[in-house]
């Protein structure tokens, strides 16, 4: 096997999860597993001649990727109800972890495009500023304010869909 294609299994076997994920925010749960085949299959395409083969490029590439696909996103409701199926519940008086993941994906949802992608690539891929900023296209300054109106709003919006957590119980 020539060493391009060791490279690019030796990626798709550390970072394939991540870019799923990444894809998942683009382009919904149903679309990830295509997106993320794409990358993986223009990164074997360009392995010779692209010199920085690395996680910020399938990165970027699968951001591009899901924007030349012209897709809007679609709803997560079959990935909620399929988690929901194989959840457990805890004790009475708790949520259970169900609950708390639907709850956390409506939040996302309902962010604004540009700041659910800089959460996503910065808190939840871990990635830097510098990175991430790159692949969301924008200076280290817009990501960072991105990544701080998500996370007001991510606040906002958790709070609006569990008013029993604000005090309001109906027992």
């Amino acid at each position: 096997m020539p060493t391009d294609h060791l490279h690019v299994q030796s990626l798709f076997e550390t970072h394939a999860k991540s870019i799923r994920r990444f894809a998942a925010s683009l382009v919904g749960v149903d679309d990830a597993d295509d997106l993320t085949a794409d990358v993986f299959v223009l990164a074997l395409q360009r392995a010779a001649d692209t010199p920085h083969l690395d996680l910020p490029w399938l990165l970027v590439t699968c951001r591009n990727l899901a924007h030349n696909r012209g897709r809007k996103r679609k709803s997560h409701d079959a990935y909620i109800e399929a988690e929901a199926m194989s959840a457990t519940t805890v004790q009475d008086g708790f949520e259970t972890s169900v609950e708390t993941n639907v709850r956390v994906h409506r939040a996302l949802q309902l962010l604004p495009a540009v700041e659910r992608e800089a959460f996503v690539l910065h808190c939840l891929e871990d990635l830097s500023v510098a990175d991430a900023c790159v692949i969301a296209d924008c200076s280290p300054n817009t990501f960072r304010v991105r990544v701080h109106r998500a996370r007001t709003r991510l606040q906002t919006h958790l709070q609006e869909l569990a008013p029993h957590m604000n005090g309001d119980t109906h027992e």
